[in-house]
């Protein structure tokens, strides 16, 4: 079983880091064993009896059929508490280990806390482990310090290597969507660089497409602070896609719909997108991006210089300086001829690429200008400028080095108004396209996976004009490129050559280097045909709609669906979808309609209405967006695979705070239960067996799921043992009368005194009997219908009793 026990903050940690929590304080987040420190730093433990029961492994077992173990705890307390300063410790504590440790493919990446010093203890597969953090990177260390007995616990006292800690080291999920949780800019004081957020630690742990890399992430997204909404909705609808596509398959069970009153799904709408993301983004955008990049600077630096001494004497170049302008032509000769092939036929491939996107180019150019928008070309390019001066030295150069730069000038020119940054980002996708056609020697794709030719004609054609297969081609092109330039560390980041640096041009040595694109290739189709990890699933996902929807050029989902009135694009129903992949061979992610189209959900009402997730309430989305994004992240996770760089995490620690944000209460009450039932029964137990799950919150119905002895009260910093009642099971009404939730509820501080008066007057019975109708009547008026129904209850009964 794993699950955290407990957090023990040190005196010599920042003030800032440790703010109201007290030093040398142990937070036990699980009450069943007794955790003390020597001196020396060495743990006694013992297991805490009677008072604390212990939880077995099946105790968050809904399905006596499924393996995986689920533990749960809760952290609790007012506002300002120190709830979350607790977590946020927690979460330097394993950002700091995975640095120490290697825990992630490039430790750099991750910023290392100064001035931390905390301890974590957590139980994972029969022992008790100490992770520690005493200040500097030199000063991290995880020890066994204990090992579980049917009798008790023996003490251990053994520090493990950095290969036994990548065995049995946890994952960490962070969802938090308070709008004012984990903004970098509260953490300004930890910024190693005062002016650069980049040297804040915990800009790196948000959730980025890292592939999983780190030990830990933070969901959703925040940019400065701030969540993206629509992305976040973007995001949410990709999750929920497979959820909806199984709802007809599993009847409305395990489903994150079934939290859904009054709706169920009816249709999968597919709208066809509007714009190529190969023209938008991988072309318009970077080149709008890169216009002002200048990668020839030194370049014409060497070449200008040379220039101004031939100007004083007027001889011809002396040796070196010749050697010197050699080395500038020579990966010119390089791009010109064997990357864009000039001199060659005019309807030789890559001559025709260049050529067409050349002119599409100057004209969506011009296009943007007209509008009065930014251009996408430089006002002057440094290809441009670089043949400018060396046109100027023509009269210096002796014969064949002269004719060698005036051929050059002569085929480059009519290129020159772009920079050689966008340059190689045409050479780029004129590689990928090579790729996909199977021409890249060395990377074999034409046994099982599809093979095509997309044209230059094809990259430039107006959307609404080209065909399904064409758009999937667009994609697919623009995917292989995204993958490239987002998952860096693990393709070896091969398009930097394309865009941070000019190609050849090394220094001045002159020499070509090659392009390491081949060994991205082959990890691609390698991803694509075995490994199928989340990376490729999009890409997966068009290939399949290639091969299997478009038979004979018909689209199958057009097939299968209809119209319907009021929605866009074509709507399939659940029951089309069950037959369409009744005939397919396989069911999974992989065969889920393509990123061509647009993704919508449709319900139906109990009343007959059609309506989608627009028309939601806020809690409905964000039930289905909190519970979606956790299976989805696992179930990622899952897809990760051991190499030298990359982990696979069989224990994962789920962090949930400020859970209940825009939930009713019913939807508190069923929150435990339901993500519970869903983390069973979705798929994910043969590659993670345990987790834990850690709730930060200030609901009482999410608290009685909990028995009391996974609970954390905290008040000032404190631990608050003054809860007398044991909380698992427990009706809400004697959580609330305990009186450490009551003030903290949403209400003004005259309507609580006023409620917490009626409680004292009902549970004490003090009070005439001639003020039955006044308290009545204050009770009726009490808007909270929780709280309205557990006075009327005790109303009912005193009154019952009095009478």
């Amino acid at each position: 079983m794993f699950r955290i026990l407990a957090i023990q903050v040190q005196k010599e940690c920042k003030d800032s880091m440790r703010r109201c929590l007290v030093p040398g304080m142990m937070y036990y987040l699980n009450n069943e064993y007794v955790i003390s420190e020597t001196a020396n730093s060495k743990c006694t433990m013992s297991r805490r009896t009677p008072f604390a029961k212990n939880i077995d492994e099946q105790f968050y077992r809904i399905d006596p059929d499924k393996n995986i173990r689920i533990n749960v705890s809760a952290i609790v307390g007012e506002n300002g508490a120190g709830k979350s300063t607790l977590v946020e410790l927690l979460l330097r504590t394993i950002n700091n280990a995975a640095i120490k440790f290697e825990l992630l493919a490039d430790k750099d990446e991750l910023v290392y806390v100064e001035g931390l010093y905390v301890s974590v203890y957590f139980e994972s597969d029969g022992s008790i482990f100490k992770l520690m953090v005493a200040g500097g990177k030199d000063d991290i260390s995880l020890k066994e310090v204990g090992k579980i007995k049917p009798d008790g616990v023996t003490q251990e006292d053994r520090e493990l290597s950095t290969d036994e800690v990548k065995e049995c080291f946890f994952y960490t999920l962070v969802s938090n969507y308070s709008h004012y949780a984990y903004n970098t800019y509260d953490f300004r004081s930890e910024w190693i660089k005062q002016t650069d957020e980049d040297s804040c630690w915990l800009k790196w742990l948000f959730h980025k497409n890292d592939g999983y890399q780190a030990p830990l992430t933070l969901h959703p997204f925040r940019d400065k602070g701030t969540i993206g909404i629509e992305r976040e909705k973007e995001l949410s609808n990709q999750r929920l896609l497979y959820f909806f596509m199984d709802y007809g398959k599993t009847a409305g069970q395990n489903s994150v719909f079934e939290n859904i009153k009054n709706k169920r799904p009816k249709y999968l709408n597919l709208v066809e997108v509007k714009k190529s993301k190969l023209q938008e983004h991988t072309i318009l955008r970077f080149f709008q991006e890169e216009k002002n990049t200048y990668l020839l600077k030194e370049q014409i630096g060497i070449a200008e210089t040379i220039g101004i001494t031939k100007l004083k004497d007027g001889k011809l170049l002396a040796k070196n300086d010749t050697e010197l302008i050699k080395k500038i032509i020579v990966p010119l000769e390089h791009l010109a001829y064997r990357t864009m092939g000039l001199d060659k036929d005019r309807q030789n491939r890559h001559h025709l690429l260049f050529r067409t996107m050349k002119t599409w180019i100057e004209e969506k150019d011009k296009e943007l200008k007209d509008k009065g928008k930014d251009g996408l070309l430089p006002v002057e390019s440094d290809l441009k400028k670089l043949l400018e001066v060396l046109e100027s030295l023509h009269g210096y150069l002796k014969a064949e080095t002269y004719q060698r730069a005036k051929k050059l000038e002569l085929l480059l020119d009519r290129y020159s108004c772009m920079n050689l940054c966008q340059l190689q980002r045409l050479e780029l996708i004129d590689d990928v396209c090579d790729f996909w056609n199977g021409h890249v020697a060395g990377v074999d794709i034409e046994e099982d996976m599809v093979v095509f030719d997309l044209t230059p004609t094809s990259i430039v054609k107006d959307y609404g004009e080209l065909t399904q297969k064409e758009k999937c081609y667009h994609y697919i092109v623009y995917k292989t490129i995204d993958i490239f330039e987002t998952y860096t560390r693990l393709y070896d980041d091969p398009t930097r050559y394309f865009h941070t640096m000019p190609l050849g041009f090394q220094g001045t040595t002159g020499n070509i280097t090659a392009v390491p694109m081949e060994k991205a290739y082959i990890r691609l189709v390698a991803d694509v045909r075995m490994e199928k990890t989340h990376i490729t699933l999009k890409l997966r996902q068009t290939l399949y709609y290639l091969e299997h929807s478009l038979k004979d050029d018909a689209d199958g989902y057009v097939v299968k669906g209809k119209l319907v009135e009021g929605f866009d694009g074509f709507c399939l129903s659940l029951e089309d979808l069950a037959a369409y992949y009744a005939e397919e061979e396989e069911r999974n992610a992989d065969t889920l309609p393509p990123p061509i189209y647009e993704r919508h959900f449709i319900f139906e009402t109990t009343d007959g209405r059609l309506t989608d997730m627009d028309t939601f309430s806020s809690g409905e989305k964000q039930i289905l967006n909190t519970q979606s994004a956790i299976i989805y992240h696992l179930q990622n996770l899952c897809s990760i695979f051991k190499d030298k760089s990359r982990m696979k995490f069989s224990k994962v620690n789920i962090i949930l705070e400020e859970i209940e944000l825009y939930f009713h209460p019913d939807y508190q009450r069923k929150f435990v239960d339901s993500l519970i039932y869903l983390l069973e029964h979705s798929g994910i137990e043969d590659a993670i067996t345990d987790i834990n799950i850690i709730i930060v919150t200030h609901s009482p119905f999410i608290l009685s799921d909990i028995p009391k002895s996974n609970v954390l009260f905290i008040k000032d910093g404190r631990i608050d043992n003054t809860m007398q009642t044991n909380t698992f099971g427990a009706n809400i009404h004697n959580l609330l009368k305990n009186g450490f939730f009551l003030p903290g509820l949403p209400m003004g501080e005259f309507a609580h005194r006023k409620i917490d008066g009626l409680f004292a007057k009902l549970n004490s019975g003090e009070f005439p009997l001639e003020i039955l109708d006044d308290i009545y009547r204050d009770i009726m008026l009490v808007g909270e219908p929780v709280l309205r129904n557990e006075l009327l209850m005790l109303f009912g009964g005193y009154k019952s009793l009095k009478q």
